[in-house]
């Protein structure tokens, strides 16, 4: 299956968490894809697709049941920015129970074939968490000419 619109993108994501599917849910970054590893993974970033499914195969290991809604997307012609929010409940590898929940920022693009893949994910990108306050915006900084 693949994602005929940008958000479909992210939808096509939950599913194959849900499913347990590795091979889908790395199928859906390009191969230079970056994706924003969790706080709790250390928050670093994955590039490329050996790394994009690295990632991909920590929340499917999860044994997951994602919920999932796209608040907006915002395209201009083969490039789209999408705002999600979501949801992750599942079992850590100590058979825990796990909940992940954060606010997404993702960037994807239209291929050649039509469908849509992820350029950039940032999990975690929308939080609230990441606000400062209106005042402790620092001034800009110079930039080189």
């Amino acid at each position: 299956m693949h994602a005929t619109r940008p958000e479909d993108v992210d939808y096509l994501l939950a599913h194959a968490f849900n499913a347990n599917d590795l091979d889908t849910a790395t199928n859906l970054y390009e191969q230079g894809a970056s994706v924003r590893r969790l706080p709790e993974a250390g928050g670093t970033l994955a590039t490329g697709s050996v790394a994009v499914r690295e990632v991909m195969a920590s929340y499917v290991g999860l044994n997951p049941r994602m919920e999932l809604i796209v608040h907006h997307v915002t395209q201009s012609g083969d490039i789209a920015l999408l705002r999600s929010q979501w949801r992750i409940t599942g079992t850590g590898p100590d058979g825990e129970t796990v909940e992940l929940k954060h606010h997404g920022c993702e960037v994807v693009r239209k291929q050649a074939d039509g469908s849509w893949r992820f350029v950039i994910d940032h999990p975690f990108g929308a939080d609230s968490e990441l606000a400062i306050d209106y005042d402790a915006i620092p001034e800009l900084p110079e930039i080189a000419s």
